[in-house]
C-alpha cells in the first residue's frame, strides 16, 4: 500500500512541477528508501541514479543536496 502511494505522490508530483523538479527528485529519493526497505533493491537503485541525474541537471555543483543524493 505505501509503494502504491507513493507512486501516485510521484505522479502527481510530475504532473504539478515536471519531472525534473526538485520536489520530484525529493519524492524519489524517499521512494528509493522504501523501495531499499522492502528489499526491491534494483528498482531502488534505478530510482536513486534518477534523482542523482535530476540533482545534476538542476542543481549548482556546489549544492548541499548533491552531497547527500
Amino acid at each position: 500500500q505505501a509503494d502504491e502511494r507513493m507512486r501516485r505522490a510521484i505522479t502527481i508530483a510530475e504532473t504539478t512541477y515536471g519531472p525534473e523538479h526538485g520536489e520530484t527528485a525529493a519524492l524519489l529519493a524517499t521512494y528509493g528508501i522504501l523501495l531499499r526497505r522492502m528489499g526491491r533493491f534494483d528498482e531502488g537503485i534505478d530510482i536513486v541514479r534518477r534523482v542523482i541525474a535530476i540533482d545534476e541537471k538542476v542543481l549548482a555543483p556546489n549544492h548541499p543536496t548533491r552531497a547527500i543524493h
